[in-house]
């Protein structure tokens, strides 16, 4: 793995254990962006040890009422998929929210944490969630998003990077992104790391300083009223080169054919 790579989450649930370089043993928030108000983004999820109720770990979506989605490399370890909380409700991670644990946890058979592909995993809670105005779902997105798309990634952390190591951060933030062509993708990525954008991912691309950075892992991409993607990975926050997400057209079949399961 190139030392500069990163995966965008800060612990990444696993109870210390960090898949990360260095560099990424630091608690941000989207660069460039906008503080979040009250029920701005009511399908946000806060996934936390449950050791530590208001330390944001990784950024997660409602799928539906018993069902969260977010990023396989979030929940890698068996323990952490049992232990964590999904907290929704709220825009600060200090305050406020409804708590919610997992009856089970589901990464993508074929997730490989080596090679970044099929980074998507989805959890069922104990326990249904109860909208509100604060709460609610929102789509899968099921067509095919192409170039020039403006989307928005909404997550916690600080405004900038490099930050001390553990700095954490209260408040939501959110910033509109556009998205690119694979091709493009891959062309501004780093010539090692090419090969590790597959036809299932999407990618935004806005230059220096804006983007989505550690601990925004699992925050979802999304476009007029879908969720399109979930943050993955890419070069340090918002350094100028492509940030990449699982596409979630790609995978809608396989975490619909999860849903079913309780209909």
């Amino acid at each position: 793995m190139h030392s500069g790579i990163i995966f965008l989450s800060l612990i990444t649930l696993s109870f210390g254990a960090s898949i990360a370089n260095n560099n990424s043993e630091r608690n941000v928030r989207i660069v460039g962006g906008e503080k979040a108000i009250e029920g701005q983004f009511p399908y946000m999820v806060s996934l936390r040890p449950s050791y530590t109720r208001h330390e944001h770990g990784c950024g997660g979506f409602i799928i539906s009422s018993r069902w969260i989605g977010s990023v396989a490399h979030c929940m890698i370890n068996p323990i952490a998929k049992l232990l964590t909380l999904a907290v929704v409700g709220t825009v600060r991670t200090s305050v406020g929210g409804t708590f919610y644990r997992f009856a089970m946890w589901f990464n993508h058979p074929e997730y490989n944490i080596f090679e970044r592909k099929n980074d998507i995993g989805v959890g069922r809670t104990r326990s249904t969630i109860t909208f509100t105005p604060l709460i609610q779902p929102i789509p899968l997105g099921s067509d095919f998003v192409g170039a020039g798309v403006k989307a928005v990634i909404s997550g916690w952390g600080t405004l900038d990077e490099p930050l001390p190591i553990g700095q954490f951060a209260e408040d939501l933030h959110w910033v509109t992104l556009t998205t690119i062509t694979n091709e493009d993708c891959i062309n501004l990525m780093i010539p090692e790391e090419r090969h590790r954008i597959y036809d299932e991912n999407i990618c935004t691309y806005d230059g220096p300083g804006i983007g989505a950075c550690n601990g925004d892992s699992g925050s979802p991409l999304t476009a007029n009223g879908f969720v399109i993607g979930a943050v993955s990975w890419a070069l340090p926050c918002a350094r100028g080169t492509s940030e990449v997400y699982p596409r979630i057209s790609s995978y809608r079949p396989w975490i619909m054919s999860l849903i079913s399961r309780d209909e």
